[in-house]
């Protein structure tokens, strides 16, 4: 997965931040064989699940499922400043799901030649607002206006995205901010 988007770290006092901002995620896409490859590995029934357009007596395979999620992050955390221009950071917070995307494609053998249904929507899109806790451990130096931060972070999320390999654990950012005051 990757994930790229726009935050503001506000600080309230001379040691605690909060962050906001928006963010979208594009999860790898996940490709299944044919139904019975489907079947094995989500535990669902293709035709039952997303098969209405498909003429019975046909053949489905390759599978592909595509899925975004954007979030809105929002962080408090706690800084100590250090000397040099260093400072180390410390926080945690929660992404805000404001909206879920996911769809799927599909051939099938028509009995003369392949044929491809695509931009089939998954139907269960009622995914959670709150659904998931990252503690962020970092460190930035400032080069006044410009500041660079590195963090580390977990991300523990308790409900996971409909075909999509588990999105939660451990990860990484670096981010490029611009200073307004002090």
């Amino acid at each position: 997965m990757y994930s790229f988007g726009v935050v503001n770290e506000f600080l309230l006092f001379p040691n605690v931040s909060v962050t906001w901002g928006v963010n979208r995620t594009r999860y790898d896409q996940l490709e299944f064989f044919n139904e019975k490859v489907f079947a094995e590995q989500t535990g669902q029934n293709f035709r039952k699940a997303f098969g209405n357009g498909a003429p019975l007596v046909v053949d489905i395979m390759n599978i592909t499922t595509y899925s975004s999620l954007t979030q809105i992050p929002l962080f408090a955390g706690y800084r100590q400043p250090l000397s040099g221009g260093f400072v180390l950071t410390g926080s945690v917070g929660t992404h805000l799901n404001i909206r879920f995307r996911q769809t799927l494609e599909y051939d099938f053998w028509d009995g003369h030649k392949l044929r491809k249904v695509a931009d089939l929507k998954y139907r269960k899109l009622n995914y959670p607002v709150v659904n998931n806790f990252s503690p962020v451990l970092g460190a930035e130096k400032i080069f006044d206006p410009i500041v660079i931060q590195a963090e580390a972070y977990y991300h523990f999320q308790n409900k996971d995205i409909p075909y999509v390999d588990s999105p939660g654990g451990f990860g990484g950012r670096l981010k490029l901010l611009y200073q307004f005051g002090r």
